[in-house]
């Protein structure tokens, strides 16, 4: 960032969210927030990179 070297760490929460609740407070950051199901997941260019780690690692437990 600004021509220094960065690094990011990420935490990693299940929970349980109305839908009619949640917005996105950062409008900023984010052009748009949506709900998925395991099988109409974005695609590799609309979502982060390190989405296909988090799926594969926590697979068993996420759709439950």
């Amino acid at each position: 960032h600004n021509g220094r070297p960065t690094h990011w760490l990420a935490f990693d929460f299940k929970v349980k969210v109305d839908p009619k609740k949640a917005k996105n407070n950062e409008p900023h950051k984010f052009e748009d927030v949506g709900w998925f199901s395991k099988d109409s997941m974005p695609g590799p260019a609309e979502a982060h990179s390190q989405l296909p780690f988090f799926l594969k690692k926590y697979a068993e437990r996420l759709w439950k």
